[in-house]
């Protein structure tokens, strides 16, 4: 929702227009959980799966050679973000590469116990025809080596906006953990879009910071449920004035989480 407070001068009829825009909770295009006995409606090769505790992320998908999802039904605009979560326990680091299509490859190491998060733009080339196929391979393809996956979130980047599609776990809600997303569009020259998610309710603080480590503007400083949100930066500062091109960056703090991440303004 944005609400607009309007103040008429006396003196010199000036119209002042502040815009307040509330946080929104972000709903999934798809929400998949993987790691349960019988696979989802979108795999289509695995070897099995293991689960390693009750955490939503311990629960795994895994193949020694390829993991391999299906998507349809996607429209290609707005443009749409995806995020995997990747999580195994084997006492070693473990290389694997995330592609989407031809068009989008990632390679990333998961250490044993620790979940990652994968995220990144869908190439609009990618959505032409409403589909996808995610794979998720080791590197190298051996033998010794597998190929994981706990979740794999799809959402729209700008908005935040299409209908929530759960499977692997429909009788559990959607497992939120905490983390901060790229903003977009980066780089900018009237506004961007910053999209986190906050795993348990507290205070959150979100902070614009510029190059030189001073403190910009103050985006959101409040209790917050657990969710998906986004804000919109107008690229302003704290007095509401336009702020020159350049390198900032935007800090999230809630609980014991903290992160950084870089974004660029070119006016």
């Amino acid at each position: 929702n944005v609400y607009e407070f309007f103040k008429k001068s006396d003196t010199s009829g000036t119209r002042i227009c502040l815009n307040v825009e509330e946080m929104e909770k972000v709903p999934p295009f798809y929400a998949i959980n993987f790691g349960s006995p019988d696979p989802t409606p979108f795999t289509i090769e695995r070897d099995g799966y293991v689960a390693y505790g009750e955490n939503f992320f311990e629960s795994v998908d895994f193949d020694s050679t390829k993991l391999i999802y299906h998507f349809d039904g996607i429209e290609p605009a707005p443009q749409k973000n995806i995020e995997l979560v990747l999580y195994h326990e084997s006492n070693k680091d473990r290389e694997l590469r995330i592609k989407i299509d031809n068009h989008w490859t990632r390679n990333v190491w998961v250490s044993s116990g620790e979940p990652v998060v994968v995220e990144g733009m869908i190439p609009a080339s990618c959505l032409e025809d409403g589909e996808i196929n995610v794979t998720i391979e080791p590197v190298p393809p051996t033998n010794n080596e597998l190929a994981v996956c706990s979740a794999i979130w799809i959402y729209d980047l700008s908005t935040g906006q299409g209908g929530s599609q759960f499977a692997g776990k429909p009788d559990k809600t959607l497992p939120i953990i905490y983390s901060l997303r790229n903003s977009y569009p980066d780089p900018f020259s009237k506004n961007t879009i910053i999209s986190y998610s906050i795993a348990k309710s507290g205070n959150v603080s979100l902070k614009i910071y510029d190059i030189s480590g001073r403190l910009i503007k103050t985006l959101v400083n409040k209790e917050q449920d657990q969710g998906m949100y986004k804000i919109r930066w107008e690229g302003t500062n704290k007095y509401n004035r336009k702020v020159s091109s350049g390198v900032y960056f935007y800090r999230l703090k809630s609980g014991n989480f903290l992160s950084t991440k870089k974004m660029v303004c070119v006016r």
